[in-house]
């Protein structure tokens, strides 16, 4: 079509220049015939270029038309791949997002069955803790009772024979002018001390025995410990060990340790304190050892002597 167009354009234009043409001279006069000649021979050297022109760029716009569909033609199936890659990681996405809730799913059963499990466990625990613990209370306090009881008992031993008189004590087993002589004892009920002058003559092995209750507080050297070391104490002045932490009472007591304040000292240091300072509000850190035996003392005695 455009090369149709393309010819009758060059025709055309030819045409009209012949007939422009004017000659120049009388002998240039020309017949229609050769007037006729002369145009086709001027038309068919303008067309030949032209042509040719026409024919090479039409080439060049079909390669180019069928580069352009070839790119497109890759181009659509490049998209068409994409979108098979799109679906199939759609659906394998899809797969994986359900399988995941699958396990999602069996593992919070899992962990509700522990769970349930954990709180029945918890619960039987706690059931057999509180039932452990009404049976310790119930022990504990059979032993308290058992406890007191015994402690009742002792006591009560104890202040009757501390409450016994003069006579009924052990006489000494010394004669002197044909007189039966007995140690000096004051029996004092209401403080539950025996004051004696301790001459008879102790065990020193049975007071060791019972001097062991003794360890938790002191050592039988020289070395403090929560009380005072009781090595050298026959004799010693009251509250004299260096680097001790004395009660105001012992810190600034003006005896020595003998058989009759020890004595006394063993069966009550809290009222001994008292006898001892002359002060009613005297204190001393010591517990009460309720030692009031004159038989024990006197047994006691004997081992501090040894030390």
């Amino acid at each position: 079509m455009n090369r149709r167009f393309y010819l009758i354009c060059v025709m055309a234009l030819s045409l009209a220049a012949c007939q422009a043409e004017e000659p120049t001279s009388p002998h240039e006069k020309t017949t229609p015939m050769s007037q006729s000649s002369s145009a086709a021979a001027s038309t068919v050297a303008v067309t030949k270029p032209i042509e040719h022109n026409a024919a090479q760029n039409l080439q060049a716009n079909m390669a180019k038309a069928k580069a352009k569909a070839e790119a497109e033609a890759e181009a659509v199936q490049v998209i068409e791949n994409a979108k098979v890659v799109v679906t199939e990681k759609t659906a394998e996405a899809s797969k994986a997002v359900e399988t995941a809730k699958v396990v999602v799913a069996e593992k919070v059963t899992q962990a509700s069955k522990a769970t349930e499990t954990v709180k029945t466990i918890v619960v039987e625990k706690a059931a057999q803790a509180s039932k452990a613990a009404e049976t310790a209370k119930v022990a504990v306090a059979e032993k308290a009772t058992q406890v007191a009881a015994t402690v009742k008992t002792v006591v009560t031993e104890k202040m009757a024979a501390v409450s016994k008189p003069a006579a009924a004590l052990k006489p000494a087993a010394t004669v002197k002018n044909s007189e039966l002589t007995m140690p000096a004892v004051v029996a004092n009920p209401a403080t539950h001390i025996v004051t004696a002058t301790n001459t008879q003559t102790g065990d020193a092995v049975k007071g060791k025995a019972l001097a062991r209750k003794c360890m938790a507080c002191h050592a039988f050297t020289d070395k403090k410990k929560m009380g005072p070391g009781l090595k050298a104490i026959m004799g010693r002045k009251a509250g004299s060990m260096t680097g001790m932490k004395y009660s105001e009472a012992l810190a600034s007591g003006n005896w020595s340790w003998n058989e009759t304040n020890l004595g006394s000292w063993l069966c009550n240091s809290k009222t001994a304190v008292k006898e001892l300072t002359g002060d009613a509000k005297a204190k001393t850190k010591m517990p009460a050892q309720r030692i009031c035996d004159a038989d024990k003392q006197a047994d006691m005695i004997a081992f501090l002597k040894t030390l």
